[in-house]
């Protein structure tokens, strides 16, 4: 079964507020220490292609 647009959209909706409040609860409570996570983020070896696209501006601006 295929969801339309607009329950495509909720979906995406649902999912974005999911990992919002995880994240939340990640960050209160300390589960996975930013400096701790950007080392081992730092060392994973990516190809160009992946570079660029990291470093296209967020259309949030983040």
């Amino acid at each position: 079964m295929r969801a339309d647009g607009g329950q495509l959209e909720a979906f995406l909706i649902n999912d974005l507020v999911r990992i919002d409040t995880a994240r939340d609860l990640f960050d209160r409570s300390n589960l996975f220490p930013r400096e701790t996570w950007q080392r081992q983020y730092d060392r994973v070896q990516k190809p160009d292609e992946i570079r660029e696209i990291e470093e296209i501006p967020c259309p949030n601006g983040d």
